[in-house]
């Protein structure tokens, strides 16, 4: 029996519920915003019985969580803002370096964190497709899989809806091919609260993101953008989210606090994410 999480009882969410009791398999959590329609069921990893409606929330790491994500395997392929991430978690860890490994494939059984460099910066598309390439290569060889966007992949020239339409169908055909593997989503980093870069962009797709795939979103852009004291940092206009002063190193890459303050959080949600029987290899 599929476990379905429903926010409001409306006219959307039963409808989602019909659409959901037709389909042949759990394919993600559901979820009807408060403001209208805006449910989607969403091609994500999540197990039959484990859907959660809210979102992860960003903690900090525990014991626990370090022993844990030690024992599982991971394939990330991101550029130097996940290597400011890489970076916090050799330094919470230095012993986690060992489990790091390095090149285009994972050998089965492998534990850890395999990374791959993205390239092609400032071109979204080029890097999405080179994920579902590096899958079909040997990245498939693992539990969990995820990539990032960089902040230098987003403008104002940015076709927003055309990125998100290709992203869920290279996402869904991934999952389609591979339901062994549980697939993250990461929002992509913001920049400096004094750019004129478009971090309104940014959040475009991550406001997206966060609506289509729910509990399985890695937040890089929600930890970025809120200091120590709890106090959100804004972007020119005054709306948008920006990368905070205290994590930032000047631009939209972290310094040695903010890659300790997100690696933190990596780590314990990578640990806690909830796999599907079938992962364990």
């Amino acid at each position: 029996m599929h476990v379905l999480a429903i926010k409001t009882l409306s006219l959307c969410s039963i409808a989602v519920l019909a659409a959901a009791l037709l389909s042949s398999g759990c394919i993600g959590c559901i979820a009807c915003a408060e403001d209208g329609c805006g449910a989607d069921i969403s091609p994500g990893p999540t197990p039959c019985g484990d859907c959660e409606e809210e979102p992860w929330t960003p903690t900090n790491h525990s014991p626990e969580d370090l022993a844990e994500l030690k024992n599982r395997s991971v394939f990330f392929a991101h550029n130097s803002v996940g290597q400011n991430i890489i970076d916090g978690l050799k330094t919470i860890e230095p012993s986690f370096a060992s489990s790091f490994l390095k090149g285009g494939q994972q050998p089965q059984n492998a534990k850890g964190i395999m990374e791959h460099n993205m390239g092609d910066n400032g071109n979204p598309t080029a890097k999405l497709n080179r994920f579902v390439t590096l899958l079909n290569n040997g990245g498939n060889q693992t539990q969990i899989a995820l990539f990032k966007f960089c902040y230098v992949d987003f403008d104002r020239n940015t076709q927003v809806d055309a990125l998100t339409t290709a992203y869920q169908s290279a996402l869904t055909d991934l999952q389609n091919r591979f339901p062994h593997v549980t697939f993250v989503h990461v929002t992509a980093p913001l920049y400096h609260h004094t750019s004129s870069y478009d971090n309104n962009v940014r959040e475009r797709f991550n406001g997206w993101l966060r609506s289509t795939y729910g509990n399985t979103v890695f937040d890089l852009a929600q930890l970025e953008s809120v200091d120590s004291k709890g106090d959100t940092a804004l972007s020119r206009d005054g709306k948008t989210i920006a990368l905070a002063e205290e994590w930032s190193s000047g631009d939209g890459h972290l310094n040695a606090k903010g890659s300790q303050h997100v690696a933190s959080a990596f780590i314990a949600f990578l640990a806690q994410l909830k796999l599907p029987p079938q992962s364990q290899l």
